[in-house]
């Protein structure tokens, strides 16, 4: 996991030193750190996020590109003949909005329906008869 540790503690103005003084780490310690090659423990963690004055979730990163924090309803971006249509929609008086909407539920409706159901049979012109 790559912590921000050297970033939040540049921004809060301390030195390493300073910072080892105020959680009473040891200075090789913070080094393996903020260097990526060490894993931090749950306690020293917390030490450091008082020191900082920050969150767990702001050492880690995670408000920032953590995938736990994408928007969970976010659409994919709509296709031009979608985009067409919305706008077409918006420009509408209140009464044609209104047209269209019962339109696309009717076409929606009857698009359900034709997957719902086998196609139809067709029948041979002899058979017919």
């Amino acid at each position: 996991m790559h912590l921000r540790l050297k970033e939040l503690r540049k921004q809060a103005g301390l030195t390493q030193q300073d910072l080892c003084d105020a959680t009473q780490i040891k200075l090789g310690t913070l080094r393996t750190w903020e260097q990526g090659t060490a894993s931090i423990k749950l306690d020293d963690a917390c030490r450091i996020c008082r020191a900082l004055h920050c969150t767990p979730n702001d050492l880690c990163g995670w408000y920032i590109d953590h995938p736990e924090d994408a928007p969970r309803d976010a659409s994919p971006p709509l296709a031009p003949d979608e985009t067409a249509v919305v706008e077409g929609y918006r420009s509408c008086t209140p009464e044609w909005k209104r047209h269209v909407r019962m339109d696309v539920e009717a076409a929606a409706g009857a698009s359900l329906k034709s997957a719902e159901c086998p196609a139809p049979i067709e029948m041979d012109a002899r058979e017919a008869v």
